[in-house]
């Protein structure tokens, strides 16, 4: 018996003791995000992949992935409030987190001089310090502070205010060799977007080095051998390096990589050979096959990558007869954490169909997949594997230039978003059944499908009678019931689509984009959810609630019924004729409202129902001279953007009684002379107005960024400023440099010339056609 009590005792020490360390780890986590400045966006699996770096991730069992452990921790943490979801970012596919304010002074307590943020004039660095984050965008007058290089131990160099559009060289390689000799222990080196061509050589001294970022680095075009010395390294994140060709021949040694991103990496060419020998790999954007067969690595190095567990695109595939061995040697169907995956098909005019519709058949995915992309594909029929994979949760078919099958979306249970963009042969989604139900659609994408007609193909028994009565009056006989109505859809996207009249209901949608397509659509879509309250309420009524004329007033059949879009938040309208301008009125729950192409003169547009409106987007109006009066209204704006409006000379001085308005956007107004006063105004942007001349004294602003504007000469005296940024401005460049309160401002961004920017003028200039009249 005692030796059974020395037992538990002995279990409950150990179990006290692995629990004291789980709280002190979860300790560290805290500190460690005090380095994000507050309000800075971030999301889930990033976040990860950084506490992954500093050790601060330990499995709780054998078998348990870290990457599945860190999720743990970042739940429980936003469980008590320490993050919080960024609600208004909803255009995102994913999630983006921010840490509660008061968590984030919590977390800066907690660190001390452990963990440290280093502001441009800071003495905030201390020998003890290992985390440090720098809370300015690096420009290229910045120098390394000395201070600095007292904390030679240091662990974490972190850049979360670097900007993504200066692209400017912050350090040249000799700064940058010099920096990286003096941290030997770096575990995590952030170097992203700060312009560097060439990757120092001393890279590969890292030894202890687990966390790589050189993103947004367009002009690293090649990386040296010697980063194939890391062999902790366990993140490479190459995203965005636009001009990257290849990695390292020898990259197969980094044998503890977990993840690597090479998204947007448009010169990519190929894989290396050997790339097969990363076994511990988790995650990896993409594999791209070499469009010559003699080089880089082939599909076969796949095979043996059964870990991964994000978003896999596989690029080039080829359209060639007997490419069936060669596909199955991917072993996709292993690839059973896999959860995403892209097969993308070179682009050729001319191909054999029966070609790529045999040999896809190689490429059956594990059923445990949630989202599906085929970019390219040339085959008439879908896969026959396709139906099998119940637990989609996404579908995108993008350049199906053969295509005409419905799918069946009733074989999809869980499908949450569809997307069909460039099938330019699908004329119908679906069969119409009463017993098929659809799917619970909360986002739908169509665009680029001219010959698309409608969502239901009509059955065989369907008489040319019945599909006229349909077309008149919105096919009540088969989409009136519970079954044929979108009850989830909340985004909706359809562009390019002029021959789409009919679809299902969608009474809960939240974000709506019409572009270059038939507004019966929406017209009808309104109509068919009147007549299904009608055929609720009275069914011999509904018989005889058709439209009586094609020529009936869109916003008349908005009054009659409007609950299907009273949640409607998001709007964008372009490319479309509308002759009645009193359609906004109803919309009255709208926060953002995007309009491009409108072809009116002032866009009189009834503006007094959106007291909710707080972002406006005015884009490529070629007519418009002047700020609608009826924005008056719009008494919540915080945020303008206009856009190619070549004609308008000025904005009205009413526009600064719109004391809500925070940030304003001025893009290719060629033709703008000068602003209002707007003293509420925190950011304003300007870029490519070669008549603008003077900017008035703006007492609240922030942020203030100028791109290509010849004729601006000087700066008023802006107080409150703490961001700037000029390119392509050579008089006003020299001029600020002479200004002493400029010189104190803490995020500045000087540049003469850009070459970046030039190629934007040169680009806008030749094709926004509207405009350059």
């Amino acid at each position: 018996m005692p030796t059974l009590h020395m037992r538990e005792g002995n279990a409950n020490e150990v179990e006290s003791k692995a629990a004291s360390k789980l709280q002190a780890r979860k300790g560290l986590l805290v500190a460690f995000d005090s380095l994000f400045p507050k309000d800075y966006e971030i999301e889930e699996e990033r976040l990860v992949k950084l506490w992954m770096a500093q050790g601060f991730i330990k499995p709780l069992g054998q078998n348990q992935c870290l990457e599945d452990v860190g999720h743990e921790y970042f739940m429980e943490l936003l469980w008590r409030s320490f993050f919080q979801k960024d609600e208004e970012n909803f255009w995102d596919e994913g999630p983006i987190f921010k840490i509660h304010d008061l968590m984030h002074d919590l977390a800066i307590l907690v660190a001390g001089l452990e963990s440290t943020t280093f502001e441009i004039n800071g003495k905030n660095i201390d020998e003890k310090t290992h985390h440090m984050s720098f809370g300015f965008n690096l420009g290229s007058s910045t120098q390394i502070p000395t201070l600095l290089f007292k904390a030679n131990r240091m662990r974490t160099f972190l850049l979360p205010c670097q900007n993504w559009y200066s692209n400017q060289m912050v350090w040249n390689q000799l700064t940058c060799d010099a920096f990286v000799s003096s941290f030997k222990f770096l575990r995590l080196l952030d170097l992203h977007e700060i312009g560097i061509r060439n990757v120092p050589h001393s890279i590969g001294k890292l030894k202890h080095l687990r966390y790589l970022d050189l993103s947004y680095n367009r002009h690293i075009k090649m990386l040296p051998n010697s980063i194939t010395r890391l062999q902790n390294l366990e993140t490479l994140d190459l995203s965005y390096c636009k001009e990257l060709t290849e990695l390292p021949k020898n990259i197969s040694k980094l044998i503890n990589l977990r993840h690597l991103n090479i998204d947007e990496c448009n010169s990519f060419t190929h894989m290396p050979r050997g790339f097969g020998q990363l076994t511990n790999l988790h995650s990896l954007a993409r594999y791209v096959l070499s469009t010559d067969s003699r080089c880089g690595g082939e599909l076969k190095e796949l095979h043996g990558l059964n870990q991964l567990r994000e978003n896999l695109t596989i690029e080039n595939l080829r359209h060639k007869k007997d490419a069936e061995l060669e596909y199955k040697a991917v072993n996709l169907k292993e690839k059973q954490h896999l959860k995403g995956l892209t097969l993308e098909w070179t682009w050729t005019w001319e191909v054999d169909v029966g070609y790529d519709e045999m040999s896809v058949e190689a490429l059956e995915p594990n059923q445990n997949l949630k989202s599906l992309e085929l970019k390219g594909y040339r085959g008439v029929k879908y896969p026959s594997w396709l139906y099998l994979l119940k637990n989609l949760v996404s579908l995108k078919l993008v350049s199906m230039k053969n295509s005409q099958d419905v799918l069946p979306l009733h074989q999809f249970p869980s499908l949450k978003s569809l997307w069909l963009s460039f099938v330019p042969s699908l004329e119908y989604v679906s069969l119409v059944s009463e017993s098929f139900k659809l799917p619970p659609l909360e986002s739908l994408h169509i665009s680029d499908c001219p010959n698309l007609k409608g969502w239901w193909k009509r059955r065989s028994d369907f008489s040319e009678e019945d599909e006229d009565a349909a077309d008149n009056y919105g096919e009540i006989s088969t989409i009136t019931t519970k079954n044929h109505s979108f009850s989830r859809l909340s985004q909706l996207h359809i562009s390019g689509c002029p021959k789409l009249s009919s679809m299902p209901l969608f009474p809960y949608l939240e974000i709506l984009r019409l572009d270059n397509s038939n507004l019966r659509l929406l017209e009808r879509t309104i109509s068919m959810g009147m007549i299904s309250t009608v055929s609720q309420e009275n069914p011999t009524a509904a018989a005889v609630a058709k439209p009586t004329s094609s020529a009936r007033s869109f916003s008349s059949i908005l009054a009659a019924s409007f609950t299907p879009l009273s949640k409607l938040k998001s709007l964008g309208i372009g490319m479309i004729e509308c002759s009645d301008d009193h359609f906004l009125q109803h919309f009255t729950a709208l926060g953002r409202l995007s309009l491009y192409n409108y072809n009116g003169d002032e866009m009189e547009l009834e503006w007094q129902g959106l007291r909710k409106l707080q972002d406006l987007e005015l884009n490529d109006h070629p007519k418009l001279a002047s700020l609608p009066v009826g924005l008056q209204q719009a008494t919540s704006l915080r945020y303008l953007a206009i856009r190619f409006c070549p004609s308008l000379t000025i904005l009205p001085e009413w526009i600064c009684e719109i004391i809500s308005l925070q940030s304003l956007h001025i893009w290719y107004c060629r033709n703008l002379t000068s602003l209002p006063a707007l003293t509420s105004l925190k950011t304003l942007k300007i870029w490519i107005c070669p008549n603008l001349t003077s900017l008035p004294a703006l007492t609240s602003l922030q942020s203030l960024d100028i791109w290509d504007c010849p004729n601006l000469t000087s700066l008023p005296a802006l107080t409150s400023l703490k961001t700037l940024g000029i390119r392509t401005c050579p008089i006003l460049v020299e001029s600020c440099k002479s200004q002493d309160w400029i010189a104190r401002i803490e995020n500045l961004n000087l540049e003469e010339d850009s070459e970046q920017t030039w190629s934007f003028t040169k680009i806008f200039g030749r094709c926004s056609g509207s405009t350059s009249q």
